[in-house]
């Protein structure tokens, strides 16, 4: 603890605490989490908790609460981990849909699906290093400021040799385990897939989308797949969407991969998209006018290359000038430069080029109405 200064603690249980700390170092902000270990405990123990440690370490994702450091330390004889984490400073989901629920009223429906598609674009990445998160649910989704959406808490996260492998140990929280858990044979993927449909559902309908008086009534629910109707505000095809997810066989379930690609959510995916680029050539903009960085819209070669310029005059010029500062902007965005592809002849080549998720998704992708095809 010698690099880090408390600020406050933001919340406790049972088995530890997390705090508000600072990094004496740099003077940044994050969020601590202090876990007692418990050799009785499974997702206690040292090896446990390790291995959380270094699932955190390799996830680098703007949708995935990002890991900083972790240590062990002792106080009071007793043995604690320690994992210094971003600092999510707009509660937890859970903490949005109480708050929405005692207002009597409803989340409107393309906030929901903002949130849902940056849950999705987290699970789709921690699918594709072979890692199920095994405990998703709106707890465990952490908001930001500005609304932004983090998937956070991989304590009882699973690695697997291969993706096709399956689990067979019972994990979760009661309401949102998927049928094969509920009858106790190897699960994959697709158990984070049904909590995520679960999760959509209780977006909309602000209660979980299985529940009972007892373990035995709620497990019958979810074997059945028999969930409530949504509120008649919502739309239909947001209730296509539950019912394409919450699907009882776990083979016929989509993968992350698919849903983002059914045409629903692709097209709030796209003003997603459309929204992050315009915020970011906000945040360019301002930079420019902070760090005296030229448009260079007094260029002789402006009007000869203007059709060019407009896709990489912004990120071209931070680039050079400023890419400390780039690349925090290019943080906030999620990586889709590499996963989307436009399948209409009529889009131009270059928005079809694959790139790391740090460079600026090129503004052709946006304008033109292509039709988008995921791919992982």
């Amino acid at each position: 603890m010698d690099n880090y200064e408390v600020i406050t603690k933001v919340g406790s249980g049972a088995c530890g605490a997390v705090y508000l700390v600072r990094d004496i170092k740099n003077s940044r902000q994050y969020a601590l989490k202090k876990v007692q270990l418990d050799a009785q405990k499974r997702t206690r123990t040292r090896e446990a908790l390790l291995r959380e440690a270094r699932i955190l370490a390799q996830l680098k994702h703007p949708h995935i609460v990002a890991y900083h450091d972790s240590f062990f330390a002792d106080a009071d004889d007793l043995s604690f981990m320690h994992i210094v984490q971003d600092y999510c400073d707009g509660g937890t989901l859970d903490d949005k849909i109480i708050s929405m629920r005692k207002t009597q009223n409803y989340f409107k429906e393309h906030t929901i699906m903002e949130w849902f598609i940056q849950i999705a674009m987290a699970v789709q990445y921690i699918h594709s290093h072979k890692i199920l998160h095994r405990d998703l649910k709106a707890q465990n989704v952490f908001m930001t400021k500005s609304d932004g959406v983090k998937l956070g808490d991989f304590g009882i996260a699973k690695v697997l040799d291969n993706t096709l492998d399956a689990a067979v140990t019972c994990v979760g929280t009661p309401c949102y385990l998927s049928p094969e858990l509920c009858q106790d044979i190897p699960y994959s993927s697709k158990s984070d897939i049904w909590a995520l449909g679960c999760l959509l559902f209780e977006l909309c309908a602000l209660k979980p989308a299985f529940d009972g008086n007892n373990l035995i009534s709620l497990f019958y629910k979810i074997t059945k797949a028999e969930y409530a109707s949504l509120p008649d505000q919502f739309s239909e095809e947001i209730k296509r969407l539950i019912a394409a997810i919450l699907i009882k066989e776990a083979d016929v379930r989509p993968s992350a991969s698919a849903i983002l690609n059914m045409t629903t959510v692709r097209n709030y995916l796209e003003t997603f998209i459309q929204d992050r680029e315009y915020l970011l050539k906000q945040k360019i903009i301002t930079l420019r006018a902070k760090t005296g960085v030229s448009s260079g819209h007094n260029s002789p070669t402006f009007n000869k290359s203007a059709k060019s310029r407009r896709e990489d005059d912004l990120s071209a010029t931070v680039r050079k000038s400023t890419p400390v500062i780039h690349s925090k902007l290019m943080s906030s965005l999620p990586p889709l430069r590499r996963s989307l592809q436009p399948t209409h002849s009529n889009c131009p080549a270059d928005s079809a080029h694959l790139a790391d998720s740090v460079h600026l998704i090129p503004i052709t992708l946006l304008t033109h109405k292509c039709q988008l095809k995921l791919v992982y």
